[in-house]
């Protein structure tokens, strides 16, 4: 039986009524689609989600989001709430690896991820880069927790 998820982890935050122009951050933001992940992470209260949710409306970007807290520390809680995100991205792969998430007696890394990339592979070169592109704007929102420094 599946674990039961908070809903609104999920949700995309809605769009506010007057914003400040963030050209910068949106610059860096569309970067970021080159790469395997994008991930926001800044102190509460400093303008994460409506940043994105902005960005997201602006450029038209198709996208799965999850709001992590510590309490989601649980390796399967973790996973399933990101094959959530990328589900909802359009990701099919996403929808295969919560299944073998939920099969009794299920380990992440020996059942989950392998289902998880391999269905990219199977998908062929043109549905494998889409599904990359979907997934790498899945934005993780991580909060209460100060931003890591590198070094």
């Amino acid at each position: 039986m599946a674990e039961v998820v908070i809903a609104t982890k999920l949700f995309r935050p809605g769009l506010r009524q007057q914003s400040v122009e963030r050209k910068r951050l949106h610059d860096v933001l569309r970067q970021g689609l080159t790469l395997p992940l994008t991930l926001v992470v800044a102190p509460a209260g400093w303008g994460k989600s409506t940043l994105v949710a902005d960005w997201l409306a602006r450029d038209a970007v198709t996208a799965g989001r999850v709001s992590l807290d510590s309490g989601d520390n649980d390796p399967k809680r973790f996973w399933r709430y990101l094959l959530l995100a990328a589900d909802q991205a359009g990701s099919v792969a996403g929808t295969v690896a919560l299944r073998r998430l939920d099969a009794a007696g299920s380990d992440v890394l020996r059942d989950v991820l392998p289902a998880f990339i391999n269905r990219h592979r199977e998908r062929g070169r043109h549905d494998a880069d889409r599904n990359r592109r979907r997934l790498r704007e899945t934005e993780l929102t991580v909060k209460g927790r100060p931003p890591r420094r590198p070094g």
